[in-house]
Parts: structure tokens; sequence; C-alpha cells
């Protein structure tokens, strides 16, 4: 399981030699991988003309992209400003509480990142694959997918001890 931010292939669509190698490494002959970008095809397109990219599929013959877009920024800020005051309004219904967080869209957004980090977990249980999970910049959704994908996929991680070892390892010293 590996994160990193886009490539920087630009409008161009540059190769990166070192990256192609880098990834190559991991695999050995006949084997397949999957890169789970956390942006829509359409915002990875978009990310050439400003430098960014994909992975041309000609250079990364043994890697399958699969594109699952999560939002990030302001529409996550947005939804989790409306869950907060969904929480906090006194004596409210529950029919009314239930409108409120259905209307902020948070369980869209959980449901989202839980089914992103469900495919890489599957990809590398299930598949026997190595997965590269990749966004714009390499942090916030992606660190997202990783660290829900060895919740998933480790035991270990579930434990409280386990727990505060993935906050500390993919959370805090990034």
């Amino acid at each position: 399981l590996l994160r990193s931010s886009q490539p920087l292939t630009g409008p161009n669509r540059r190769r990166c030699r070192e990256d192609e190698k880098l990834l190559g490494t991991i695999l050995d002959e006949g084997d397949r991988a999957f890169i789970i970008d956390t942006r829509s095809a359409q915002a990875a397109k978009q990310a050439r003309m400003g430098g960014g990219g994909t992975e041309p599929k000609s250079f990364y013959p043994q890697w399958r992209r699969l594109h699952r877009a999560l939002d990030r920024g302001r529409p996550l800020q947005e939804s989790f400003t409306r869950l907060v005051e969904a929480c906090g309004e006194p004596a409210a219904s529950v029919e009314r509480w239930l409108s409120r967080l259905d209307s902020s869209r948070w369980l869209g957004h959980v449901k989202a990142a839980l089914s992103t980090a469900c495919l890489a977990a599957q990809c590398l249980d299930r598949e026997g694959s190595n997965v590269l999970v990749h966004g714009a910049e390499g942090t916030d959704t992606t660190l997202l997918v990783t660290a829900l994908a060895q919740l998933i996929l480790d035991p270990a991680c579930r434990s409280l001890q386990g727990f505060l070892a993935l906050l500390q390892r993919e959370w805090i010293e990034v």
C-alpha cells in the first residue's frame, strides 16, 4: 500500500523514468497493480494544465488506474459545518435532526471514503495486488483512504494501542 501526490506530467504528458522505475521495482513479471486516484477523471485531466496529471498508461502497463472522486476543501468544510450545527441544536426533534443530518451530506462523504478504502483493501487482500493511492497532493483524501484501508485489513490497528500507532505513523509523522 503506497500513497503519493499526483505525477507532474503536465500538458505534454512528460515521463518520469524515476517514478516508472520505482513503481516497477515492486512488481514481478506478470504482476498487476492498481492506482486509485481520489480525483475524478475530469479533475485529473484538468490538473495537467497546471503541471499535474496522471501516469500515462503506456509507461505503466502493469498498473490499472481507478478514479474514485472524494470531495475535499470547501465542500467538505461546509458539510462538516452543517453537521456540527445539526449536532449543536438543542432540543431538536429526531425528525428535524435526521433531516439536518441528511442535508449536511456528511454521511455521503463518509460513505465515499469508506467505499474507496474498501476498494483498496480488496485489491490488496483479494487480488493480492499492490495499490498506489494518490490525489492532487498526497495528503488529505489520500491519507484518509490509506489509513482506513489499514484499519480494515490489520486487526492490530483496531486495538487502542494499534490505532494510536496508526495515527502517530500516518497523521502526525508525515
